[in-house]
């Protein structure tokens, strides 16, 4: 079975035993739990195409934070990991709007004004032509998602197993952009 869960669920299910494996961003902030690492990414800036800031290459991450947001919810790891980077800066994100679904996101940005930070990889499942993503520099934010299990010795084959699949899956999406 297959279940869309926030970070910190994937987490407590690994660690009470009613989830075996999760994918999740690393490394895991439970004791316990072991990570295999899948890929990298990066947070990325995404905005409407007519926001001002739709001629910059690249956003740094002190201009990012003075933009209104719409956001997912505090419970998200990438909310989580924008808010650690922004504390870095001692600042605070400037939150007009949480949803609790990427999709719902990017459906609802392009009729606002508001811009959102979201997995770079995300870009290809959600490519609309009113949103423009920009990297973020000054720092760059990267990502790393992995495969996460409480007990490594008894998910081995497994882990192995589903790592195959989904880079078969990812190195067959790379071929279809």
């Amino acid at each position: 079975q297959i279940y869309e869960l926030t970070g910190i669920e994937i987490e407590r299910r690994l660690l009470n035993g009613s989830l075996d494996i999760g994918i999740s961003y690393l490394p895991p902030r439970q004791p316990g739990l072991h990570a295999m690492m899948l890929y990298e990414d990066e947070l990325q800036l995404v905005i409407p195409a007519d926001h001002p800031l739709r001629e910059f290459k690249k956003v740094s991450l002190s201009q990012a934070a003075e933009l209104p947001m719409l956001l997912l919810g505090e419970e998200f790891q990438v909310r989580q990991i924008w808010q650690a980077q922004l504390a870095n800066l001692g600042r605070r994100p400037q939150v007009q709007a949480e949803l609790n679904t990427m999709a719902g996101i990017l459906d609802s940005l392009p009729h606002s004004k508001l811009a959102t930070v979201l997995p770079g990889r995300s870009r290809h499942q959600h490519d609309d032509k009113a949103l423009l993503w920009k990297p973020l520099s000054e720092p760059r934010v990267p990502l790393q998602v992995g495969l996460v299990c409480r007990d490594v010795q008894r998910q081995q084959a497994t882990l192995g197993l589903l790592r195959t699949l989904l880079e078969d899956v990812m190195q067959g999406d790379e071929g279809a952009l």
